[in-house]
C-alpha cells in the first residue's frame, strides 16, 4: 500500500514539473548574434564607449543590421558591469509584435549592478541600404522601440540618422535600460 501511494506522488510531482515547464516557460526564438561583455574602473558621470562587434546579423548577410558600440554613463563609480546584447531577425514568442514593415528586435541587458547606477545609455546602430532596399524601407523612418514591460507596448525612443556612407545608415538611439529590457528597429515602407 505505501508502494503504491509514493508511486502516485512521484508520478504526480513529475506531471507537475512537466507541466510547469511547459505552462511557465515560455519558447524562445534563438537569437542570431550575441555577445556579452564586463566593463571595469567605472567612473560616475564619465561615458564609457563599449564596442559590441559581434552583435550583428541579416536575412541574406550577416552584416545587415548591427550595433556599432554603445555609450553608457553611470551615476556612481563601480569595479565592474557586467552586459548583455542580442539579435532577432524574427519576433522572440513571448514578445509583443512591434510597429513596422521590416522589424530588428534585440535584447540588453545589465547583468550586474544593480539598475539604479545607470545614469544614461545611447545606442550607435548600422542598418545596411542594401537591406534598407530589398526590403523597401525609406531610411528616415527607422525608429527605435523599447517594451514597456507593465503595458506590453512599444513606446518609441529618441532616434535619429547620425550619419551614412556607401553602405550604411548609422542611428543613433538614446534610450531607458532596465536591467533587462527587449528593444525592436522598426522602418516602414514609403
Amino acid at each position: 500500500m505505501d508502494r503504491r501511494i509514493l508511486s502516485m506522488v512521484v508520478i504526480s510531482a513529475i506531471a507537475v514539473c512537466l507541466a510547469s515547464v511547459m505552462f511557465v516557460m515560455p519558447a524562445l526564438t534563438q537569437p542570431i548574434a550575441e555577445q556579452s561583455k564586463t566593463i571595469t574602473d567605472i567612473k560616475a558621470g564619465v561615458p564609457m564607449t563599449i564596442e559590441m562587434p559581434d552583435v550583428h546579423g541579416g536575412v541574406e548577410k550577416d552584416d545587415e543590421v548591427g550595433v556599432t558600440n554603445i555609450v553608457m554613463t553611470f551615476n556612481r563609480d563601480l569595479d565592474k558591469a557586467d552586459l548583455y546584447g542580442s539579435l532577432y531577425l524574427t519576433k522572440p514568442d513571448d514578445w509583443p509584435v512591434a510597429p513596422g514593415d521590416y522589424v530588428v528586435y534585440t535584447e540588453r541587458t545589465l547583468v550586474s549592478p544593480a539598475l539604479t547606477t545607470l545614469a544614461t545609455v545611447e545606442y550607435n546602430l548600422r542598418v545596411s541600404k542594401e537591406s534598407l532596399a530589398r526590403e523597401n524601407i525609406d531610411k528616415n523612418t527607422l525608429v527605435e522601440y523599447r517594451k514597456a514591460e507593465i503595458a506590453g507596448k512599444w513606446m518609441p525612443q529618441e532616434t535619429r540618422i547620425v550619419n551614412e556612407d556607401d553602405k550604411y545608415v548609422y542611428l543613433y538611439s538614446k534610450v531607458v535600460l532596465f536591467p533587462h529590457t527587449h528593444y525592436a528597429t522598426g522602418g516602414f515602407h514609403p
